[in-house]
């Protein structure tokens, strides 16, 4: 067993011991050891695909941003010509500096650095707050956004920053994959000991094959950059709804809409 743990690398972890069939705690201590490779396998994993994740992300920005550059450089040009330019390259920046914004989020959670600063909060009220800010950007969609609030306050102990950042992001989502005269209905409802709020569109659906994929980081079901995002809003969200111990998943049926269900504890 010693000699098999000292042949193990980080880029050798499909190595096992051998488990011998003993029943004791030499046998308990291998089956152990195994898991434990299997885990941190997994963890490798992840980290690789999360490497090569951020590398593809930059890799299209990087070479407009290049290839603009290189364009500005090779004759004078006009006043007019150098505004688009500078515009264009502004956007890539931009699109870079948000990418490293929602990793440092991500990391931020995952490390529990960023524990939520929680308070009282009126569910209610906030999610009224954030449709009326989002609102503007359905609209240029001509996607309608409804919510009826409850009669009665529906309180929960959260950090609200954290939260509305859940929140915009799914919303966000379904503005984005929910077709011109679509509908998002927004509901909210109290349980035993959660509150459980309910987002539904009459967008394009999601297939059976993807729905267990949609919260894994840079997962998109359209690469289209120009209308899909990265990749890391549902990430997050997931990440946020676990640091308040709570829990998010969807349904979906294709070409009819998906349903994504957050539920978040009373206490």
């Amino acid at each position: 067993m010693i000699k098999t743990i000292h042949q193990i690398t980080a880029e050798n972890m499909a190595l096992k011991l051998k488990v011998p069939d003993t029943k004791d705690e030499i046998q308990h201590l291998a089956e152990t050891f195994n898991e434990m490779l299997d885990r941190l396998g997994r963890a490798f994993k992840s980290q690789k695909q999360l490497f090569e994740d951020i590398s593809h992300e930059l890799k299209t920005p990087l070479t407009i941003l290049k290839g603009e550059f290189e364009v500005a450089l090779t004759k004078v040009r006009s006043a007019d010509e150098y505004e688009a330019m500078l515009k264009s390259a502004l956007e890539e920046i931009n699109r870079i500096a948000k990418l490293a914004e929602s990793l440092l989020l991500l990391a931020r959670l995952d490390s529990k650095e960023m524990t939520p600063q929680k308070m009282d909060v009126d569910l209610n009220l906030m999610i009224k707050g954030i449709i009326n800010n989002i609102k503007g950007l359905a609209e240029l969609k001509g996607v309608r956004i409804s919510f009826e609030i409850p009669t009665g306050e529906l309180s929960l102990r959260g950090d609200e920053n954290q939260l509305k950042t859940l929140f915009l992001n799914i919303l966000d989502n379904a503005i984005k994959y929910t077709p011109h005269n679509g509908l998002i209905e927004v509901s909210t409802k109290r349980a035993t000991s959660v509150a459980n709020v309910s987002i539904k569109d009459t967008g394009i659906g999601i297939p059976g094959e993807d729905i267990g994929r949609i919260f894994d980081r840079f997962y998109r079901l359209d690469t289209s950059r120009d209308s899909i995002g990265f990749g890391l809003g549902l990430s997050i969200a997931k990440s946020i709804a676990e640091a308040h111990g709570g829990t998010i998943r969807a349904s979906s049926e294709a070409a009819k809409g998906t349903t994504f269900i957050v539920s978040l504890p009373l206490y």
